[in-house]
């Protein structure tokens, strides 16, 4: 069962208005619903005022979406360090510049080939690789 879809729905809100309440985007919502990747705990906590959850609920929501900024934040720091702007490191990977950005603000949670992709344009080593992999994999 999916909480955030059934919590929208039980609201009587479509993907768009739920978006606009939050001040995000309705395909940050869908992905969030689809589970394709979490988000951080300030978009979580307008989602829940915007549905007017009780603390049980918000609790649930936090559960099960939530990221850490840290999380998020290491592709770009892994990026950076390696000298690529999204651009760069989109081209090199084969991925569109929107795909990687999507990925570094956790709005689309990456597929292993994707995070293999990345990882070998950066040039990782193997440490990285697997500090990259083990952050992507905590994301719910």
């Amino acid at each position: 069962m999916n909480i955030l879809r059934s919590l929208r729905r039980n609201r009587g809100m479509t993907q768009q208005q739920l978006a606009e309440c939050v001040g995000c985007t309705q395909s940050q919502i869908s992905w969030l619903e689809l589970r394709k990747s979490g988000t951080v705990s300030s978009t979580l906590s307008a989602i829940a005022n915007a549905l007017g959850v009780n603390d049980r609920t918000r609790m649930a929501l936090f559960n099960t979406y939530s990221v850490s900024p840290k999380d998020l934040s290491l592709l770009a720091q892994m990026r950076k360090r390696a000298g690529h702007t999204q651009s760069t490191l989109a081209e090199a990977s084969g991925y569109s510049r929107s795909h990687v950005s999507q990925v570094e603000l956790g709005y689309r949670r990456p597929s292993l080939t994707t995070l293999v992709s990345l990882a070998d344009a950066m040039a990782l080593s193997d440490t990285d690789r697997s500090l990259l992999f083990n952050a992507y994999n905590r994301m719910k």
